[in-house]
């Protein structure tokens, strides 16, 4: 049954003598399964093969397991990736498996081998993704079913770059940091590869990050970035389907001052808490935590990011929040800024209302929210002021 390049299969069976009264009484079996398959991967997209695989069998059970998987990975978050340094096959991924018995319980654990840098490719936001450790399951496939589920996982960390503002043809080139990390580490980053049971060959693979999550202990951002200044907590990432907007996940837009395009699926959003503080010493001390994603489109032209806000009791992408479907708050708009020492978040123009009354009549308020400009507190620490303006 070895179908590529080269294998063998040895088994016996240890007859167990009849006894006197012409009984008989188990056999055991015993055997050895050698396989390899030295085929090259594919240069793109996501591949799979078995390179060696050997089982050898006593008394009916698994006495011993090696074996060795290749993963090519071409594409992550979306973006083309190479592995650093290039080498052979430059997207390659070797894992090593081993059998485990835990009492009468036995698994396969695969593992990567050696850790890899993948660099991505022409992805203004994404610069690298390291992979320090993988894993190889099977998924428990109901008796009924026709297709193997199968998921490999991955832990490491993610590099994003620090985002222009300007250029030297507009008198200077800056940068504005939300991405800010060098080094973000993860896991919980996913790939799927599914196939029928009849046709092994025949593969699909699908790649999920939606159930990553962050050690920030582990992570490094950098000292002008927003996580420095600015008491965000990374959380996951989200991932749009193949028609939702930014909009349609009730996220407000933000402006800043990046020359930005628009996103459009598939797009990713790196998710942050902002942590608002609470209402004070008279009220219930809940904080008040709203949701900032930095969402980017790979692959798209110009520089595809959009800055999306919720807030606390939004239900909706329009700037706007109503109380108990009575008292609504209206903003013009909202803005995140870097002066070069501190970030600033500015909800403009904002009007309330009770029952279609304005609150005070004829006039708007502006509130002005920021980060303490020392990055050793400012990951911690929030200040504002409010402006009230008559009309």
């Amino acid at each position: 049954g070895l179908r590529r390049n080269e294998g063998y299969t040895v088994a016996g069976i240890n007859q167990t003598p009849l006894a006197a009264d012409l009984s008989q009484q188990d056999s055991s079996l015993f055997g050895l399964i050698s396989y390899a398959d030295s085929r090259p991967l594919a240069t793109r997209g996501y591949d799979f093969a078995v390179r060696t695989l050997k089982i050898r069998f006593a008394n009916s059970a698994i006495a011993a397991f090696t074996s060795q998987i290749a993963l090519a990975v071409g594409e992550l978050f979306g973006a083309a990736v190479t592995r650093q340094p290039p080498g052979g096959n430059s997207i390659e991924l070797d894992l090593d498996g081993f059998y485990q018995k835990h009492g009468d319980t036995g698994s396969y654990v695969f593992s990567e081998a050696t850790p890899a840098t993948f660099a991505a490719s022409g992805d203004p936001v994404l610069s690298a993704v390291q992979v320090t450790k993988a894993q190889f399951a099977t998924q428990t496939t109901p008796a009924q079913s026709t297709t193997v589920q199968t998921v490999f996982s991955f832990w490491g960390t993610l590099a994003f770059e620090n985002l222009p503002v300007g250029s030297a043809a507009t008198g200077g080139q800056s940068t504005l940091d939300l991405f800010s990390y060098d080094s973000l580490a993860y896991s919980g980053m996913k790939l799927w590869m599914s196939f029928p049971s009849s046709d092994p060959a025949t593969r699909s693979f699908s790649f999920d990050p939606s159930q990553m999550a962050f050690d920030l202990a582990s992570s490094t951002a950098r000292a002008d970035s927003l996580a420095s200044h600015f008491p965000v907590t990374a959380t996951g990432i989200l991932v749009s389907d193949a028609s939702k907007t930014p909009g349609d996940y009730g996220l407000l837009p933000v402006d800043t001052d990046l020359d930005t395009t628009p996103v459009a699926p598939t797009w990713f959003g790196l998710s942050f808490d902002l942590n608002l503080g609470t209402l004070g010493a008279l009220a219930d001390s809940v904080g008040l935590v709203a949701s900032l994603v930095l969402a980017w489109a790979p692959g798209q032209p110009g520089l595809p990011v959009f800055v999306g806000l919720k807030l606390p009791g939004a239900t909706g992408a329009a700037n706007e929040l109503t109380v108990e479907g009575v008292l609504k708050f209206t903003m013009f708009a909202v803005t995140l800024a870097y002066d070069g020492t501190a970030f600033l978040l500015t909800f403009n123009g904002i009007a309330l209302s009770l029952f279609g009354k304005s609150l005070p009549p004829g006039a708007s308020f502006d509130i002005f929210i920021f980060g303490d400009p020392d990055p050793a507190a400012g990951a911690n620490s929030l200040g504002w002021y409010g402006a009230y303006q008559k009309t």
